[in-house]
C-alpha cells in the first residue's frame, strides 16, 4: 500500500513521498491521508492584507458591471496610485477596464 502525504506525519504512521509526482497526473501537491485512511484537501489562501477589488464598469453598454476580480499588491511600489487593468469579462464575454476600489 503507497500513502502520499505532505507536511508533518500523523503519529504511529510512517508517510512515504511519491518520488514519481512529476509523470503521475493524479498527483496532488494538497492532498494528505490521514490515519484512518480519509482524504483531505487543503488549499492556500491569499493574504488578506494585501489584497485589493478590482471591479468593472463593463462594456459600452453596461453589460457585466459590477464583475469583481480579487488580486495582490506590493504596497511598497504602487503605494500612491489605484490598479486600473483591462481584464476578460466572463458576463460580457469581452474584455472590459477594471479599477481598483475599497
Amino acid at each position: 500500500m503507497h500513502i502520499e502525504a505532505i507536511g508533518t506525519a500523523c503519529p504511529g504512521i510512517s508517510y512515504k513521498q511519491k518520488s514519481t509526482h512529476h509523470f503521475n497526473k493524479d498527483y496532488n501537491p494538497y492532498r494528505v491521508i490521514d490515519f484512518h485512511g480519509l482524504i483531505w484537501y487543503y488549499l492556500p489562501t491569499m493574504s488578506q492584507d494585501k489584497l485589493i477589488k478590482l471591479v468593472t464598469q463593463g462594456d459600452s453598454k453596461g453589460v457585466g458591471k459590477g464583475h469583481t476580480y480579487y488580486t495582490r499588491k506590493n504596497k511598497k511600489k504602487h503605494a500612491d496610485k489605484k490598479f486600473e487593468f483591462k481584464k476578460f469579462n466572463p458576463v460580457a464575454q469581452k474584455h472590459t477596464v477594471y479599477k481598483e476600489k475599497k
